[in-house]
C-alpha cells in the first residue's frame, strides 16, 4: 500500500511537471497563433518597469514590441526550467528514480520535483487561508482587466521582475557579504577571480555557494542549521514587503492579499536560499504564468481546452493535499515516537556453562561433565580437567 501510494504521487508530480513543459507552447501559441495575441504582440513599449529592494521602482527607457518582451521572457522562463531540470543538486529524472528507491525527501533534492510539490502545498494552503479571510469578512480583492492577453502579458512579467525587486537585490544583496564574511578564512586564500566567482554564486546560489566556503548547508545539516537566523529574517522581511506591496499597488487587492502573497513570498524567498535564483523564479512562474496560460487557452479556444484546465488545477491542488497529508502523518509519527515511553530491554537469559576439558588419553577437547570421551570414548578420571 504504502509504495502505491508513493507511485501515485510520484506519477503526479512527473504528470505535473510535462505540464510546466505544455504550457510553454500553449504561451507561445496563445501570443503568436491567435487574433488577440498577435493583435497585442506588434504594440510597442516605451520602457519597462523594475522593482528593486522591495521600495524603488526604476524605469527602463527600452523601445521593444510586446511580442519581442514576451518571447525575451519566455526564453529566461524556459532557461530557468531547463536548469532546475539539471540540477544543480539532482537531476530531475534520476529524483524519480530516488523517489522510488529511496524516499520522497531524497527526491526534493531536485529543483525540479521541489518546486512542483511546494507550489501544490502552497497553492492549497492559499486557497484555504484565503476562504478562511473571506469568511471573517477579510476581502482579499482581485484584478480586473478587460483585455485577457494583456493580464497575460503582466503575468509573464511579474515573476521575473519580482523576483529580481523582492529576492535578488534585498536577499541577495544581503547574502553576498554575509557569506563571504563567514567563508572569510577561504575568501582570504583566494585570488580575485575566485572571489568574484564566489560572490557571483552567492548572489545566485546562496547554498552552493555555503558549500564552497565550507559553511553549514542545508542538504548537509536541514534547514534549522543549514539557514541561519539573519538569513530567515531577511527574507522575512522581503516577503512582508512583498505582501504589502500587492495592497498598495492600487491594482484592485484588498488587505487579505497582504497576508497570502507574504506567505507566498517567503516560501519564493526560502526556495531561493535552498535551490538557487532560479527556483525562485519558477515557482513564482508557476502562479503567475503557468496556471493563467492553460486558464486563457480554455478560453481563447473556445471551451476546447477546458477540461485541460481542469485537469491541471485538480492535479496541482490533489498533489498539494497528498504532500500535506505526508506531512501530517510524519509529524504525528514523530510525536508519537517521542511520546512512546522507550521498550524495555528483552530480559537477559544466562547461558549455561560447560566446562572444557581434553581427553587424558586422545586429547580430544571435551565438556566438563563427560564421563567417556565422544572420541576415544575411553574412561575419564572424576576431577580430570
Amino acid at each position: 500500500m504504502k509504495f502505491l501510494l508513493k507511485s501515485m504521487f510520484i506519477a503526479s508530480v512527473a504528470f505535473v511537471v510535462i505540464t510546466f513543459f505544455l504550457s510553454m507552447v500553449l504561451g507561445v501559441i496563445l501570443f503568436f497563433d491567435t487574433p488577440e495575441g498577435v493583435s497585442l504582440s506588434q504594440l510597442s513599449l516605451r520602457g519597462l518597469v523594475v522593482n528593486l529592494f522591495v521600495i524603488f521602482e526604476l524605469e527602463l527607457p527600452f523601445r521593444l514590441s510586446v511580442g519581442s518582451l514576451f518571447l525575451g521572457l519566455w526564453v529566461v522562463y524556459l532557461a530557468c526550467l531547463i536548469v532546475a531540470w539539471a540540477g544543480p543538486k539532482e537531476r530531475f529524472d534520476r529524483a524519480l528514480e530516488l523517489g522510488f528507491t529511496s524516499s520522497i525527501r531524497s527526491a526534493l533534492t531536485s529543483p525540479m520535483f521541489a518546486i512542483t510539490v511546494i507550489a501544490s502545498m502552497l497553492l492549497d494552503l492559499v486557497l484555504v487561508l484565503q476562504s478562511l479571510q473571506e469568511a471573517a469578512g477579510i476581502a482579499t480583492g482581485s484584478i480586473e482587466l478587460s483585455d485577457p492577453f494583456a493580464a497575460f502579458l503582466s503575468l509573464t512579467y511579474a515573476p521575473l521582475m519580482e523576483t529580481v525587486g523582492f529576492r535578488l537585490t534585498p536577499i541577495g544583496a544581503f547574502l553576498v557579504p554575509y557569506l563571504l564574511w563567514r567563508g572569510r578564512r577561504k575568501v582570504a586564500a583566494s585570488d580575485w577571480q575566485k572571489r568574484l566567482r564566489l560572490a557571483l554564486e552567492a548572489f545566485l546560489n546562496p547554498e552552493g555557494a555555503k558549500g564552497r566556503l565550507g559553511l553549514t548547508t542545508v542538504w548537509g545539516s536541514g534547514l534549522r542549521r543549514g539557514v541561519t537566523l539573519p538569513e530567515w529574517a531577511v527574507v522575512a522581511l522581503a516577503a512582508f514587503g512583498f505582501g504589502l506591496a500587492h495592497f498598495y499597488s492600487g491594482a484592485g487587492w484588498d488587505i487579505g492579499k497582504v497576508s497570502t502573497a507574504a506567505i507566498a513570498g517567503f516560501c519564493f524567498g526560502a526556495a531561493y536560499l535552498v535551490y538557487g535564483a532560479h527556483a525562485a523564479i519558477l515557482l513564482h512562474w508557476v502562479f503567475d504564468y503557468y496556471f493563467t496560460a492553460y486558464a486563457l487557452a480554455a478560453t481563447a479556444f473556445s471551451g476546447r481546452l477546458l477540461v485541460v484546465n481542469l485537469l491541471v488545477n485538480s492535479m496541482a491542488i490533489g498533489l498539494g493535499l497528498a504532500a500535506w497529508a505526508g506531512l501530517l502523518a510524519l509529524g504525528v509519527v514523530r510525536v508519537v515516537r517521542k511520546v512512546r515511553p522507550p521498550r524495555a530491554p528483552p530480559p537477559v537469559v544466562p547461558q549455561p556453562f560447560f566446562r572444557v576439558k581434553y581427553c587424558l588419553f586422545c586429547g580430544f577437547q571435551i565438556q566438563g561433565d563427560v564421563v567417556f570421551c565422544t572420541e576415544c570414548g575411553k574412561r575419564q578420571e572424576p576431577n580430570s580437567g
